[in-house]
């Protein structure tokens, strides 16, 4: 549990900042930005956790 919210919390730390040339971008804000790293985070810890599950 400690290390799944440890990965989700920097994964939120290391989102995309308001002067990032990706959020320069006029479709790209930072509330974008976090939802994406926050559900990359997701995503790889249910592929982990159903990985580990099948094997």
């Amino acid at each position: 549990m400690y290390i799944t919210h440890n990965s989700a919390v920097m994964a939120e730390a290391g989102a995309e900042g308001p002067t990032s040339t990706m959020l320069q971008l006029a479709p790209m804000n930072t509330l974008i930005s976090t939802c994406s790293s926050a559900l990359r985070a997701l995503y790889t810890q249910v592929m982990t956790l159903s990985t580990i599950l099948l094997i």
